[in-house]
C-alpha cells in the first residue's frame, strides 16, 4: 500500500481507513485457508456459503442452455415434451452481477456494519482476539476488542474466523485478459517496442470475469499494467 501510496486509505485496519477486509479461515498465505467472504468500501462483493449454495442453480441454466443448443432449430414435433425450462429465478440463485464472485450476489450497502467475534490482524498494530470492527458508509470508525455495537449495525459474525486487510497484488493484467488461447481477449501489450502513448485504463475490461475470482481469493486491490 505504501508502495502504491494508497496506504491512507487502505493496507491495515484502523478507523479511518476504507473497510477493504476479508474474513478468512486461517492465514491467508495457507493453502488450508480458504476466503469466506470479501468485502470492499463497506460492501460484501464476495461470499462463498452463498457462492456453494447458488452453483445448483447455475448447473441447472447451463445444462438448459446446452440442450437448447442441441435442439438448434428444430421444431419439436406434436407428441415430443418441450425441452425442459431453466428452474424459476424463485428457487435459484440470482446470476451473479460483474462486482459479485460467480454464483454470488454482492449485497446492498448497509450504512453501519459490524463484524463481531473474529481475529482482527490489524497489521498496524496488535492482533485482537475475539475484537469488533465498525463501519459506517464503507469507513471503518473502530477496531477494538470493547467496541460498542450500535444498534441499527448489520451484524456480521466471525466466530473462529480471522479477519484481515484486502491483500494488494501490485502487479497484474487483470482487466486486460480473460482467455490465454483467444487472442480477442488479449490486450496486455502494444505492437512495437516503444509505446510511451499506452494508457491502461481504456484497454480494462471491467465486465472481466476474472476480477470476481481475484476477490474470491482475498484480493481486494491490484495495479493493472502492460506488458512488453
Amino acid at each position: 500500500a505504501r508502495q502504491l501510496q494508497i496506504d491512507r486509505k487502505v493496507g491495515s485496519l484502523e478507523p479511518g481507513k476504507d473497510a477493504d477486509f476479508v474474513i478468512w479461515s486461517g492465514h491467508p498465505f495457507s493453502v488450508y485457508s480458504v476466503a469466506d467472504q470479501t468485502w470492499v468500501e463497506g460492501t460484501k462483493q464476495f461470499d462463498r456459503a452463498e457462492d456453494l449454495s447458488g452453483r445448483a442453480g447455475v448447473e441447472s441454466r447451463r445444462a438448459a442452455l446446452i440442450e437448447k443448443v442441441k435442439l438448434g432449430d428444430k421444431p419439436a414435433k406434436k407428441d415430443e415434451a418441450a425441452p425442459a425450462s431453466p428452474v424459476p429465478a424463485a428457487t435459484t440463485a440470482a446470476p451473479a452481477a460483474p462486482a459479485s464472485a460467480a454464483g454470488a450476489s454482492a449485497s446492498a450497502p448497509a450504512t453501519t456494519i459490524a463484524i463481531t467475534g473474529a481475529t482482527i490482524h490489524t497489521v498496524s498494530g496488535p492482533d485482537i482476539e475475539r475484537g469488533t470492527v465498525v463501519i459506517k458508509d464503507g469507513v471503518i470508525v473502530s477496531v477494538s476488542r470493547d467496541a460498542q455495537t450500535p444498534r441499527d449495525a448489520t451484524l456480521v459474525k466471525g466466530d473462529g474466523l480471522h479477519l484481515y486487510p484486502g491483500m494488494i497484488d501490485p502487479s497484474t493484467v487483470v482487466g486486460l485478459t480473460e482467455i490465454g488461447s483467444v487472442a480477442g481477449s488479449v490486450d496486455t501489450s502494444e505492437a512495437g517496442k516503444i509505446n510511451p502513448n499506452v494508457h491502461v485504463e481504456v484497454a480494462v475490461n471491467p465486465e472481466s470475469d476474472l476480477i470476481p475470482v481475484t476477490r474470491a481469493n482475498g484480493i481486494t486491490h491490484v495495479l493493472t499494467a502492460p506488458r512488453g
